[in-house]
């Protein structure tokens, strides 16, 4: 089974260009209720002027993914 979550830019919220965040999505209540699937692999994809890091990599544990971000745009700004 593959599932998509697809959240809009300014879900990140403010970041500073500067910075590197990561970002988590725990998936556990939602894998729970439709029988207790485990995460095999994740895939991230982000527009705009932020990018995925490479270092660390994306990963992810039985129930959860996780991206590290950085760049973007002004201070401030969730671009």
């Amino acid at each position: 089974m593959s599932v998509a979550y697809t959240g809009e830019p300014t879900s990140l919220g403010k970041k500073d260009p500067d910075s590197k965040l990561d970002y988590k999505v725990d998936w556990g209540a939602y894998l729970t209720a439709i029988g207790g699937d485990t995460i095999a692999s994740s895939s991230w994809e982000i527009d705009g002027s932020m990018s995925i890091s490479s270092s660390p990599a994306p990963s992810h544990t039985d129930t959860e993914t996780t991206v590290w971000i950085e760049g973007g745009g002004q201070a401030g700004e969730s671009n």
